[in-house]
């Protein structure tokens, strides 16, 4: 091997070795799955202020409303781009849960450029009586340096990274949520309207116990596949430790609600809504929404919804 190859081969190596030791690997869209596919917003921007409230339990958990007070912190986070969902204002309404680890620290840092997956937080009173996203897991939060990423809190980074490869991540999720994708991966679509839904408790045959939701669906149109019932039996998994693979993030369900639903039919469980909240849409006169969060209306009326569906099944996308 020449003098020349051999420095090539050194150079190379060493820049593995250093991204290794930075942790900077390359991210893929699994890595980030959980936190991205089910947000109900993902926006880029800064931090351009924090500051520290005391807010009783009652008002965070209205369902438990006799425990301690709880400690936040309220950040005012300016939108540079929405990455996934539906955000129009300059300002994104943003609050995280503290910890006291370490005695008061709240992980996000004013002046600083990041990417936040978050959830709408639904119910309660008082600060939270009107629209408040949550910043929830740490792993829902990535720093941004120049062209890379860190995941995480500070203080414990899960995964840096490059940034292209977010970005890339991102967009894959974006694919994932789209009608067109639902709308192919689907074994059946349907509108209905729920006639009742019922909580049982289960035990899988390994031993988990894990809460299932049972929705019966008066059936009123079949947009995609064949099926001859007249009511649809639709379950899906609400709380335990029983994760299997027809498990995902699913809205509040009430009777008498019209609904539309991206569904897939497993052997042992029967319907189950592969897309969680992305593919179940509540009908209100007009509107269609998401996650059955009053927030996040759809920019599209139910006939035309149901046209763009026939349309992306007809030509095969």
């Amino acid at each position: 091997m020449n003098i020349r190859l051999m420095l090539v081969c050194v150079m190379v190596l060493n820049i593995i070795s250093s991204a290794a030791c930075n942790g900077q690997a390359t991210i893929d869209v699994g890595d980030v799955l959980e936190d991205l596919l089910y947000a109900d917003l993902v926006v880029e921007g800064e931090v351009c202020g924090i500051s520290k409230i005391i807010v009783p339990h009652g008002d965070f958990l209205p369902s438990a409303p006799h425990g301690p007070d709880l400690p936040f912190a309220e950040i005012c986070f300016k939108v540079k781009s929405v990455l996934v969902g539906d955000w129009q204002e300059e300002f994104v309404p943003l609050i995280g849960l503290i910890s006291y680890t370490e005695g008061y620290h709240f992980d996000l840092e004013e002046g600083r450029r990041y990417i936040l997956a978050l959830r709408l937080h639904h119910g309660g009173g008082g600060i939270f009586a009107t629209t408040r996203y949550i910043l929830k897991q740490d792993s829902a939060r990535f720093l941004l340096e120049k062209d890379t990423f860190t995941r995480g809190c500070k203080n414990r980074p899960m995964q840096k990274g490059m940034l292209g490869d977010l970005y890339a991540a991102i967009r894959k999720i974006n694919e994932r949520r789209s009608v067109e994708y639902m709308s192919k991966e689907a074994e059946v679509i349907v509108r209905g309207i729920i006639e009742d839904v019922r909580e049982s408790y289960e035990t899988s045959y390994s031993g988990e116990e894990y809460q299932l939701q049972n929705v019966t669906l008066a059936v009123k149109s079949v947009l995609k596949g064949d099926i001859d019932e007249d009511v649809l039996a639709i379950k899906m998994i609400l709380k335990g430790q029983y994760n299997p693979v027809w498990r995902t993030k699913v809205p509040e369900m009430n009777r008498g609600e019209e609904w539309y639903a991206f569904l897939k039919c497993n052997d042992n469980i029967g319907y189950y809504p592969f897309a969680g909240v992305n593919g179940l849409f509540r009908v209100e006169g007009a509107s269609l929404i998401r996650d059955n969060n009053n927030t996040d209306r759809l920019k599209i009326d139910p006939k035309s919804f149901e046209e763009k569906i026939l349309k992306i099944i007809s030509e095969g996308r």
